[in-house]
């Protein structure tokens, strides 16, 4: 005997179970978007003749997680990331040169190892300077949101 009305369905989502028609079956939002927001919301849909109905109102709306608070959460997470590994590098770089200059101003420390050491610590000193030059010079304009901009141009 066939089944008549909606079969379970995966929406990417939330798992809606089987309804008969003319069913209207709703659910909450996950407790996922709790995170996000404060707001309890469900989501409804219908069983018709022709399969599961769109749904109402979509997550975005009924779990009020919208695109509008996502760029800012994302920029702020980007920035805190941004400072955290320049104070990083700043630290390793003065440490690197505080390195250097122990190797080269005390004579007891001059041998082929050391020597070898401050080739390295050199590369280092100039990574660190090439991050800082990129920083300063990619993003100096604050005003842009270099997480969402594309270098890539699209075609209309």
């Amino acid at each position: 005997m066939k089944y008549r009305g909606c079969k379970t369905e995966w929406d990417e989502i939330r798992c809606w179970l089987r309804a008969d028609i003319g069913q209207v079956v709703n659910v909450s939002c996950l407790d996922v978007f709790h995170h996000l927001s404060t707001k309890q919301g469900y989501i409804y849909r219908n069983c018709t003749a022709a399969g599961w109905s769109d749904l109402y109102p979509p997550y975005e709306k009924a779990c009020d997680f919208g695109n509008d608070a996502e760029p800012e959460s994302k920029t702020t997470y980007f920035s805190t990331f941004k400072q955290v590994y320049t104070a990083g590098y700043a630290t390793s770089l003065i440490a690197l040169i505080t390195a250097i200059i122990v190797f080269t101003f005390f004579r007891k420390f001059h041998c082929t190892r050391n020597y070898i050491h401050i080739n390295l610590f050199s590369s280092f000193i100039l990574r660190a300077s090439a991050v800082f030059i990129k920083d300063a010079v990619l993003f100096s304009d604050e005003s842009l949101d270099h997480c969402f901009m594309s270098t890539v141009r699209e075609r209309d």
